[in-house]
């Protein structure tokens, strides 16, 4: 029994020194995004649909598996401002450059004596069947693409399940 208990210790010990390392590296001390204004009605009912189309494509119904869900470009910035709501501290940005969408968030996180911010950049080029991303950064510091999609997808499954990270 005690052997389980040092074992625990030392799990929880190391996760929590991971923790911090990567809090060190990666966290900043100012947003890079700037604060949204309030949503507006309109802004509720994009979202509606939005929602409506999530929930048709997660549903499962005779094994099909997800579908793919788009997001007219005109409603981004609604499903943003409605988002940010959800999570007080959140900071979005997106824009259309070239035809690839570049999105920014900046979300604040709770830190001793002073709060810090992970700023988060990605751009996604067009693409026809598989969703990728052509560049993604957290902070300064560049990360692989497909890793980070790859570890989006199944943290998106573990934490809302029935396949919406898919």
């Amino acid at each position: 029994m005690r052997l389980v208990f040092r074992i625990l210790i030392v799990v929880a010990a190391v996760a929590g020194l991971a923790a911090l390392a990567l809090a060190l590296i990666f966290l900043e001390d100012q947003p890079r995004v700037a604060q949204l204004p309030p949503p507006q009605p309109e802004d509720v009912a994009a979202v509606r649909e939005f929602v409506i189309a999530v929930r048709q494509a997660t549903k499962p119904d005779g094994g099909e598996g997800p579908r793919m869900v788009s997001i007219p470009i005109a409603d981004l910035p609604s499903i943003m401002r409605l988002g940010v709501r959800f999570f007080p501290g959140l900071r979005t940005a997106a824009s259309v450059e070239h035809g690839a969408v570049k999105v920014a968030a900046s979300l604040a996180v709770p830190w001793p004596g002073a709060q810090r911010w992970l700023n988060v950049r990605a751009t996604v080029p067009p693409f026809d069947g598989h969703f990728g991303f052509g560049m993604f950064a957290v902070g300064d510091r560049l990360l692989p693409p497909g890793l980070t999609l790859s570890a989006g997808t199944i943290g998106a499954n573990l934490v809302f399940g029935k396949g919406i990270g898919d």
